[in-house]
């Protein structure tokens, strides 16, 4: 009986992974085309969530499609404060860990970006 309900968590578990494996990989799409209009035009900033142990973990992601170094001062809606600063070089990605252990299984990320 007891290896049953472990196994319905294990199953339960990877479902989990997998959609949240499915959202992630729909994140990873090319960057916006530079542009002379603005950073808002070749950088992107998205929130994520990866399931772990005990909760959420809350993440946003840069990525830098200028052809400029690019900051950007970065929250969610779970998380308005304190702000994450994140760098990129062209072509790059950074990331930051926003909150752990999170009930919220969704999130979104805003951001105020510049050329560095």
């Amino acid at each position: 009986m007891r290896s049953r309900t472990i196994f319905r968590h294990l199953v339960v578990a990877c479902l989990v992974l997998g959609a949240g494996a499915v959202g992630h990989a729909a994140d990873k799409r090319p960057p916006k085309a530079p542009s002379s209009a603005g950073v808002d035009q070749c950088a992107s900033v998205s929130g994520s969530v990866r399931m772990e142990a005990y909760g959420y973990t809350h993440v946003v992601t840069l990525r830098n499609g200028c052809e400029k170094p690019v900051i950007c001062e970065a929250w969610t809606d779970v998380d308005p404060t304190p702000r994450q600063t994140l760098r990129a070089g062209p072509g790059e990605t950074d990331e930051a860990i926003t909150r752990r252990g999170s009930p919220a299984r969704e999130v979104s990320a805003e951001a105020s970006c510049r050329y560095e």
